[in-house]
């Protein structure tokens, strides 16, 4: 993990207990990705990291705990990849289109990390504590759409002012097109579900005019 993404999760520098934190979690990615959370075992995480279980029940007492610290590595990962792919650009479309396009490389560079996504939107959909913590996670993306969308106005490269339905709306579409990606045998390829959503993410921000029926 880089030192971006350890300012995210850390106030301070990293400490070797905290390292040994994020190693325990990352292998977790993979058991979960592999088995399924129900069927991921401390002893499953511990032979894969070899390390040994007294000290992932040391860092973790029960495996909800790492649940959370999993999911917050997973999606301050994400949010560090597409700040990154934001910095390159210079323009509102550019940093616009960046952004829909770092999260199908995220999916294709990190399979493990968004398999476990999905996991996870499975336990919010049931839990009402994974429900709040999915929602304070997703509001970080919601709030970054809307800033952009807010930037091309001023800008004049929209005619009206954006809302913060039109950014959640744009969210739910690239959720949706990586959720088509991850879980179906899609008549269309991948390419072209990235190529549709980028278009109509376009559209949904004014950068684009809707196309004619």
């Amino acid at each position: 993990m880089d030192d971006k993404l350890y300012a995210q999760l850390f106030v301070l520098e990293p400490t070797k207990s905290q390292k040994r934190r994020i190693q325990i979690v990352e292998t977790a990615i993979e058991c979960f990705s592999k088995y399924g959370f129900e069927n991921t075992t401390y002893e499953k995480i511990a032979a894969a990291c070899k390390v040994t279980r007294p000290l992932i029940i040391h860092y973790f007492p029960e495996k909800d705990s790492l649940l959370q610290m999993t999911i917050t590595y997973i999606r301050a990962n994400l949010q560090n990849f597409a700040v990154a792919a934001l910095m390159k650009e210079t323009t509102t479309e550019g940093q616009l289109r960046a952004y829909v396009e770092s999260t199908f490389d995220w999916v294709k560079d990190f399979p493990a990390h968004a398999q476990t996504w999905l996991l996870f939107y499975y336990n919010a959909s049931i839990r009402p504590d994974m429900k709040e913590l999915n929602s304070k996670l997703v509001n970080t993306g919601h709030e970054r759409i809307f800033a952009l969308l807010q930037k091309a106005h001023a800008e004049r490269k929209t005619p009206r002012a954006p809302t913060m339905e039109q950014a959640k709306m744009i969210q739910n579409l690239i959720t949706g097109s990586l959720h088509s990606i991850l879980t179906e045998k899609s008549l269309l390829s991948q390419t072209a579900i990235r190529r549709a959503t980028i278009e109509t993410v376009a559209e949904l921000a004014g950068l684009k005019p809707a196309k004619s029926k």
